[in-house]
């Protein structure tokens, strides 16, 4: 697939309600500009960015640190 650029997010794992719902919403964007985003697989921005990115059909890689699987977000 050709993505329109590719991009890393970094961000907490411990964020406000208002950055949450800011950072999904650059997920929606993202999405919808047909970028790869690259980003940790856990919680806060990483969770964040990872659901309207998923929600918008979008692709994004979440990485995570070790091998278990479960330590990543349901995104």
């Amino acid at each position: 697939m050709d993505y329109s650029g590719r991009i890393s997010i970094f961000g907490g794992r411990d964020i406000t309600p208002e950055v949450y719902e800011n950072t999904v919403e650059i997920g929606r964007l993202l999405a919808q500009k047909d970028f790869l985003v690259f980003c940790g697989g856990g919680s806060g921005v990483m969770e964040a960015i990872s659901k309207d990115v998923c929600e918008e059909n979008g692709t994004v890689i979440g990485i995570l640190k070790g091998r278990d699987l479960s330590e990543g977000n349901e995104f």
